[in-house]
């Protein structure tokens, strides 16, 4: 399915953190298949400009307690200098913010906080880096207050949340960050009318999307407009996927294989089975 490619040797995603070439491999994957989809017009036509992205190995499966947010973001920036250096379209990096009402406003635990760390990540923007230029918003020291790298309007890459008023007309790629619902509080509403916003012309992008439905006692995401939000989730055309395959017993722990699927190499999936290439009594003996 893959037309020839297959998994490095030595791939332990065990370790956490895990070893930085293997993270590397894992932007680079990733990135190839944005690309390869973002220059597909009958693609983009297909699904309206909805692609999404499912990569969850260890450290970037929200479900479980290895997830990083900084890997997370790491390939977040990769996938965004690709589109805004390499192809030359302006991209809006976006994180959800509160969800709910009242007293009851809150933030999903992983995604606390982030906006934070990626703002104050080292994108190689400031005068006589390599990405001088590329950042839009005005990056602030959050302990002075002050302006910590000025902004460029002609930059390629901008930060934002989710929500319709996000839409700006000079905005051509969206890539969302893990958008999920909460309990008592969906999150449906705000990115469908982003992606509303957006248009069929111009690409959004969930990375690692969890827009399953969490109802509560207080009614929200009941059996009302269920129809409609599993139809907005099943929207979006996943273009990379990677994920490990573990016993049914078991979580994490024994790797037994992975699935994959590239838009890069080929739309059909890979299945990988896990070998060793030493006995138990060798593993003992190390």
């Amino acid at each position: 399915g893959s037309r020839g490619w297959s998994i490095p040797d030595h791939l332990f995603l065990n370790e956490i953190p895990c070893n930085p070439e293997i993270r590397d491999w894992f932007y680079r994957d990733v990135c190839d298949a944005v690309q390869v989809a973002l220059q597909d017009a009958s693609l983009l036509e297909s699904c309206a400009g909805r692609l999404k992205i499912e990569c969850v190995p260890p450290e970037l499966n929200p479900e479980m307690d290895s997830f990083r947010v900084g890997t997370m973001l790491e390939m977040v920036r990769e996938i965004a200098i690709r589109i805004g250096v390499v192809m030359g379209r302006r991209v809006k990096v976006c994180i959800q913010g509160s969800l709910g009402e009242g007293i009851f406003t809150g933030m999903p635990l992983m995604l606390n906080g982030m906006r934070r760390v990626m703002e104050g990540m080292d994108w190689q923007s400031r005068e006589g880096e390599m990405y001088e230029g590329l950042l839009i918003n005005d990056i602030i020291n959050r302990r002075t207050g002050e302006v910590a790298i000025p902004g460029n309007k002609e930059g390629r890459v901008a930060f934002g949340e989710v929500g319709r008023e996000q839409v700006e007309d000079e905005d051509e790629v969206f890539i969302i960050i893990a958008p999920q619902s909460m309990v008592g509080a969906s999150v449906y509403e705000p990115l469908s009318q982003m992606v509303e916003a957006a248009g069929p012309n111009r690409t959004v992008i969930l990375i690692n999307p969890r827009l399953k439905d969490r109802p509560s006692s207080s009614n929200v995401m009941s059996v009302q407009g269920r129809s409609q939000r599993i139809a907005f989730a099943a929207s979006f055309r996943e273009i990379f996927h990677f994920r490990l395959l573990y016993t049914g017993t078991t979580f994490m722990f024994p790797i037994q294989g992975a699935l994959r699927m590239n838009f890069a190499n080929s739309p059909r999936w890979t299945l990988f089975k896990r070998e060793s290439t030493t006995s138990p009594d060798d593993r003992n003996g190390e």
